[in-house]
């Protein structure tokens, strides 16, 4: 994969945003970006970008969404398992399952 201007620039602002948000909020700031990005943006980008929508689109798209659904799908699960960890572990796994098997399909589905 060439890397292109626009990536370059992407690459040096989201250094710049990390490093500030190591100086004002510390250690626990970045664990907490991390933490987010990898349980609401992950599954739903992967999701998302199975569909034929531009990139810009689909970061844009899961971040929100994947705040809302997951939000959604963990109340409703911890209606059933009294604990909230593990009904978070579960929705997370569940769609990060789901993410991973939209994309194989579409692989499978490209090379046919």
């Amino acid at each position: 994969m060439k890397i292109t201007e626009n990536m370059k620039l992407a690459i040096v602002c989201v250094i710049i945003a990390l490093t500030l948000i190591l100086y004002i909020f510390g250690f626990i700031g970045i664990k907490s970006i991390i933490g987010a990005l990898l349980l609401f943006f992950l599954p739903a980008y992967l999701i998302l970008s199975s569909f034929k929508l531009d990139e810009d689109e689909t970061i844009i798209l899961s971040f929100f969404t994947g705040l809302g659904i997951y939000a959604l799908i963990v109340y409703y699960i911890n209606r059933a398992i009294p604990s909230l960890r593990m009904s978070m572990v579960v929705v997370w796994v569940a769609l990060m399952a789901i993410g991973i098997l939209l994309r194989t399909r579409k692989s499978k589905q490209a090379v046919i």
